[in-house]
C-alpha cells in the first residue's frame, strides 16, 4: 500500500497519530519529539487491531522527490535507520518531512510472509486475481498481480511451470467463473491473449501520474517483458502504448453455472 506521509493510512491506529492530511499542521507534530517517543511506545507491544506493527523492514522508500535523496529509492526503512544510527521511527518520518511529505513510501502489510503465500498459491482453491475496480487508485497498483507471478513465482522462485501458471491465471479462472468461450485459445473462443517474454515478464515500481480529471492523481505500474495484448481479436497494446481507440470489450451476461453474475471482459 503506498502513502505519503501527510496521509500516511496504514499509521492511523497507531495510539495518537494525527487524522489531518493538513501538511502544515501535522508537520509540526511529526517534528516533536514527544509524538515519537509515544509512537515508539505504542509500537513495543503488538496490536492486532493496528494496521501497522513496527515492521519498518516491510516499508519501503518507493518514489523520492528530491534528487539528492536517491540513494534512498527502493530501500527500507530498516534499512536506513541502520546506516543511519536512528530509531527507525526517527528515520522515517525526518526522511518524509525533509521531502515537505512527497516521498511515496510503500507499506507490505498482508501477504507478506513469502513461505506462506507459496503455500496459498499452490492450493488448487485459491485463484491468482484481485481487483478493487480501481477504487483505491491513490493508494495502491494491483495491476501487475498476474505478470508478478510469471516473473516472481515462476521464473524466479521457480514455484510452477510456465503452462501451470498461465492456466491458473486463465483457464481456471475461466472454469471457476463458468465464463464460457474464454480462458483458452480453442477453435470459437474468444481470443484474449498476451505476448510475452518469459525472461523478463514482471512488474515495475509504481508510478504517480495526475492525468484523470481536474489534475486527479492515480497509480500506475509497467510491464517489462509484455509484448502485446489481445481482447477479442484486437489488438490493445503493443508493448509500448495502447492502440485500440475503440475498446473492443463486452458486457458479460452468460456464464456456465446457475449462479447470477454480471461482470465485464
Amino acid at each position: 500500500m503506498d502513502f505519503k506521509l501527510n496521509a500516511a493510512y496504514p499509521m492511523l491506529t497507531i495510539d495518537g497519530w494525527p487524522k489531518s492530511e493538513d501538511k502544515a499542521v501535522v508537520a509540526p507534530v511529526f517534528a516533536d519529539r514527544s509524538f515519537r517517543d509515544r509512537v515508539r511506545k505504542d509500537l513495543q507491544t503488538s496490536n492486532g487491531s493496528r494496521i501497522f506493527n513496527g515492521h519498518w523492514d516491510r516499508v519501503e522508500v518507493t518514489t523520492i522527490a528530491q534528487s539528492k535523496h536517491a540513494q534512498f529509492e527502493g530501500r527500507t526503512i530498516a534499512d536506513i535507520a541502520v546506516e543511519q544510527n536512528k530509531d527507525p521511527v526517527d528515520a522515517f518520518l525526518d526522511l518524509g518531512l525533509s521531502e515537505e511529505m512527497e516521498t511515496t513510501f510503500t507499506a507490505k502489510l498482508l501477504n507478506v510472509e513469502e513461505d506462506r503465500v507459496a503455500e496459498l498459491l499452490r492450493n488448487e482453491g485459491n485463484m491468482v486475481s484481485l481487483s478493487d475496480a480501481g477504487a483505491h487508485h491513490t493508494f495502491f497498483c494491483d495491476a501487475g498481480f498476474g505478470m508478478h507471478f510469471l516473473g516472481h513465482w515462476v521464473r524466479e522462485r521457480q514455484l510452477f511451470t510456465l503452462p501451470d501458471a498461465i492456466a491458473k491465471l486463465t483457464s481456471n479462472l475461466a472454469d471457476i467463473y463458468g465464463i464460457p468461450d474464454r480462458g483458452t485459445l480453442s477453435v470459437g473462443a474468444w481470443a484474449d491473449m498476451i505476448l510475452f517474454d518469459p525472461a523478463t515478464i514482471g512488474i515495475s515500481k509504481t508510478e504517480r501520474l495526475h492525468d484523470l480529471p481536474g489534475g486527479g492523481e492515480r497509480l500506475v505500474r509497467r510491464a517489462p517483458g509484455l509484448k502485446g495484448t489481445w481482447v477479442n481479436g484486437v489488438q490493445v497494446f503493443d508493448g509500448d502504448a495502447y492502440t485500440s481507440a475503440a475498446p473492443p470489450g463486452q458486457v458479460l451476461t452468460h456464464f456456465n453455472n446457475s449462479a447470477p453474475h454480471i461482470g465485464m471482459q
